[in-house]
């Protein structure tokens, strides 16, 4: 009973705490970007007082941050691999029909295969409204390049899977057959099978005799019967049928598309190190920001550990808008469809002005804490920061794209470190050594 009664109380603050941030992040996002000069004085004010909890009208900073840029990348391990994939019976478990085809006056010699391939197609739209086709093309091998190479470019034939029109014969790999047309086997259903709201399977049996073969399938969705695709994908799939032989390879060079993602847990996807690396690595770019603005403000004020917290927090703010548009144009764009009045090009409008919004922001923050109060100054300024910002980025997806090169590149950079750190102070006991000299020589002098 105990047990029980933990549990309730748990899920109804679980519960408050989800319902408040529901109120108090647009309510904090629009705020920000409507008056952004309020974000100095009310994190002041809050970190200031010492409050039990402080940040009570508007979001945590850091929180706000996190929640619009973390939680939306972790949740891209939920997006399926749109497209199609393609198995054979030689796939492991799999249970597809396949039969040995054996000459008819002589039942000793392997005439060919009849073989079932599958087609599992992973789509954007709702598989519940919408009407599929699938089209299935076979190609042998015709004509040898100069390496001596198949070019697979002699058609055999193939299928195509109407929803709602049934099965028809192809004679090209662009034929089309009209609604009306004999070719239709209207007796002979679609099998296509539907896994659930956006993925749809579709089998072809198809008899292969001795060859090379190329087989490309065409899977998409349409609003109506016979109207235009609004989203198509292509899988392709290579057999070779030996002669005389009971025995057949297949060559898959997509096999992960189509195919749905395995369901995270999601308690040990938060926890895990990845999850921290990414969380630090997004507070980065705050972080530059505002220890480079910190480094240029009045001379006269001595930075302490609580400016640089109050203008990290500040940087905080000011970022989120930036990161809650990049992920709306992301996952837009990744679950754009071609049948919507808005283009995929519009999409990234939102963004620019968001970015536009950014850098205004920056500069007029900037140059209230610059001593001469120059925007020019604030400018070049917030430009330098954003191309090192983006520079380490590109940097970065460079070396998570190889891994090899960043460690190489980590093992180069060592002494290179090194030798900075070196420069930096023996620069600073220059500096230092210069300053003694113009006071002992002012102090003479005088």
């Amino acid at each position: 009973m105990n047990s029980l009664i933990d549990l309730l109380e748990g899920f109804e603050k679980l519960a408050y705490k989800l319902l408040l941030w529901v109120i108090l992040i647009p309510k904090t996002i629009g705020k920000i970007i409507l008056n952004p000069g309020f974000a100095p004085d009310y994190i002041h004010d809050e970190l200031e007082n010492d409050k039990d909890s402080p940040f009570d009208e508007y979001i945590s900073p850091m929180l706000l941050y996190l929640g619009v840029t973390l939680l939306p990348a972790v949740m891209v391990y939920l997006i399926p691999v749109f497209g199609v994939s393609i198995s054979s019976p030689l796939d492991e478990d799999s249970n597809l029909y396949h039969q040995v085809m054996y000459e008819e006056d002589d039942n000793t010699k392997v005439a060919g295969h009849v073989i079932e391939l599958k087609v599992d197609a992973t789509l954007k739209g709702d598989t519940s409204v919408l009407f599929h086709e699938f089209r299935w093309v076979v190609f042998s091998c015709g004509n040898l390049d100069t390496d001596g190479y198949c070019q697979y470019d002699l058609f055999v034939g193939g299928q195509i899977h109407d929803e709602s029109l049934g099965v028809a014969k192809l004679t090209s790999e662009s034929d089309m057959p009209a609604p009306e047309s004999e070719l239709w086997s209207r007796s002979t259903p679609a099998g296509f099978k539907f896994e659930d709201r956006n993925t749809v399977s579709d089998t072809l049996v198809y008899g292969f005799p001795p060859d090379a073969y190329y087989v490309k399938v065409y899977g998409g969705n349409s609003e109506s019967p016979s109207s235009q695709l609004i989203e198509e994908y292509i899988g392709e799939i290579y057999l070779y049928v030996p002669e005389n032989s009971e025995e057949y390879e297949v060559y898959n060079f997509n096999p992960s598309e189509g195919k749905k993602n395995q369901k995270p847990d999601w308690e040990e996807l938060l926890k895990s190190g990845w999850t921290l690396l990414l969380g630090l690595a997004l507070l980065l770019p705050p972080l530059l920001f505002a220890v480079v603005i910190n480094f240029f403000r009045e001379k006269d004020k001595v930075i302490s550990e609580t400016d640089l917290k109050e203008s990290f927090y500040v940087q905080c703010y000011y970022f989120a808008p930036v990161g809650l548009a990049y992920w709306a144009w992301s996952y837009s764009y990744d679950f754009h469809t071609e049948d919507m009045l808005l283009t995929q090009d519009i999409l990234i409008y939102p963004l620019l002005v968001a970015l536009m919004w950014f850098v205004g922001v920056e500069i007029n923050a900037t140059a209230r804490l610059l001593q001469s109060k120059s925007k020019i100054k604030a400018f070049l300024i917030v430009v330098g920061c954003v191309c090192v910002t983006v520079f380490f980025v590109i940097l970065g997806l460079q070396f998570l794209s190889n891994y090899n090169q960043l460690r190489e590149s980590a093992i180069c950079s060592y002494p290179l470190i090194g030798v900075l750190f070196l420069a930096l102070a023996l620069f600073g006991r220059i500096r230092v050594w210069r300053k003694a000299r113009n006071s002992s020589n002012s102090d003479s002098g005088s």
